[in-house]
């Protein structure tokens, strides 16, 4: 095992880190145990983990340099091999209660029952009986959870629902939505005969929609476990990959950028069109003052495409105080120097915070395809290359402390709304780029 200057394992053997893991001397640090959990399916087999915590558990007391005596081995037992046995009954205890993942996970039951059932059981019945019985439970819940999945992007996002729900009593002080009586009826109607077209965007209070597309978001960002993130998981396809919810996230944030284009392409006169990029502007200032960079960056992405920004007369149209308004948006979301600016405002933002999920990915494949899975000892020794699943984990932790939900009321009619209208935009550049150029046809086709 090597460290570097902080005193963080930087490589190790898997039998050193689960030595680590147990150490009767003292329980390890709280970044080395998730990264030890978060990635340890990256360089092991979760049945052989099993069998290093069972060859943990029956360990065998020194015989160099001569056999202990009676009372050493008394003294070796209460002060080594005692607590080890707790350590790895905490940690079969943390890997269930926290970090189990059905799909690569599930395989180990029989090899915990057995454990429980004969080595534990021998040693310390009462807690084997508890380990026995949280296997079983941890087994079922996750078991219940698999039968309500089918296969489209979004059916298995109640998968994980439990993760960071907390029951709010500080309900009353939600601010209250903005939507009168007249728009809920209209999208009331228009929901029932399927008539979406009968709202125009512009009717929606730009907060309130801003809210609203933030609870939509933040919903799915919330559900995020560690295991979609880790690997380049969420690049596999839909269907084999594991990372259903940053797979919702990547397409929903791709829906609510068509739909922008879209609302500012459908209008035909300048004006109107203008009026509806303003809209826009007015709802990103709503995400950033929400600290929602996830759904501004959406919105950026839609003003910043070729078919919107190279539609001058509309932006002409736009008045200084607009562009001060998108001033401060631009900046925020900006990508020069690895988004510097974004990641300064995050290090001081405090959740509620929806963060722009497209840096964690980038960051996340970036230190994947930067180092390497193993690394050479000084004595010459292959080690796995702790110091990688070390900087997986900071993110992680990133990721974890801004999963809280936001302490504002879901409007379902717009919800309703928003999810019809996302699911049937269209999504074609191709398309939008040929109604930008009916829209304002280029300067020589004016003149030809």
């Amino acid at each position: 095992m090597i460290f570097n200057a902080e005193g963080e394992v930087t490589g190790a053997t898997i039998d050193a880190l689960v030595r680590k893991l147990t150490l009767h001397e003292k329980s390890p640090d709280l970044v080395f145990t998730r990264a030890f959990f978060y990635n340890f399916r990256l360089f092991t087999k979760p049945k052989d983990f099993v069998g290093l915590l069972t060859d943990r558990f029956t360990l065998q007391p020194p015989k160099e340099p001569e056999p202990l005596t009676d009372d050493q081995l008394a003294l070796w037992t209460n002060r080594v091999l005692i607590p080890i046995r707790l350590r790895v009954y905490n940690v079969i205890k943390t890997w269930l209660e926290t970090y189990f993942n059905y799909e690569q996970d599930a395989s180990v039951e029989t090899a915990l029952t057995d454990f429980a059932s004969n080595e534990m059981s021998k040693a310390m019945p009462g807690p084997a009986k508890r380990m026995l019985e949280l296997i079983k439970r941890t087994v079922k819940i996750y078991q219940k959870k698999k039968e309500r999945v089918n296969g489209s992007i979004f059916s298995n996002l109640t998968l994980f629902d439990d993760h960071h729900h907390h029951f709010d009593s500080s309900i009353d002080k939600y601010p209250p939505s903005i939507l009168g009586k007249s728009l809920r009826n209209t999208l009331r109607k228009a929901l029932n005969h399927n008539t979406l077209t009968i709202v125009h965007v512009n009717d929606f209070d730009p907060a309130e929609l801003a809210r609203q597309l933030t609870l939509m978001e933040n919903n799915l960002f919330c559900r995020i476990r560690p295991n979609e993130m880790i690997g380049q998981e969420f690049k596999k396809k839909v269907g084999t990959s594991q990372a259903v919810h940053v797979k919702a996230m990547i397409q929903r944030s791709t829906q609510i950028t068509s739909w922008v284009s879209d609302t500012i392409l459908r209008e035909t006169d300048t004006k109107k069109r203008s009026q509806v990029l303003k809209y826009w502007i007015k709802v990103g200032d709503a995400c950033l003052q929400l600290n929602n960079y996830n759904t501004l960056m959406a919105i950026r992405s839609a003003l910043d495409s070729t078919s919107i920004a190279r539609l001058k007369r509309t932006w002409d149209h736009l008045s200084v105080k607009y562009r001060t308004m998108w001033e401060p948006v631009y900046r925020a979301t900006d990508s020069q120097r690895n988004f510097a600016e974004y990641r300064q405002r995050l290090k001081s933002t405090v959740a509620p915070c929806l963060p722009f999920l497209g840096v964690y990915l980038t960051d996340m494949t970036f230190i994947d395809d930067g180092n390497a899975d193993y690394r050479m000892s000084p004595g010459g020794k292959r080690l796995i290359n702790f110091d990688k699943y070390i900087k997986f984990t900071r993110i992680l932790n990133e990721i974890d402390q801004f999963q809280i939900p936001y302490k504002l009321f879901e409007v379902e009619e717009i919800q309703t709304y928003l999810k019809k209208t996302l699911e049937s935009v269209e999504q074609d550049d191709q398309v939008f780029y040929a109604r930008s150029l009916k829209r304002e046809p280029k300067e020589e086709e004016v003149i030809a």
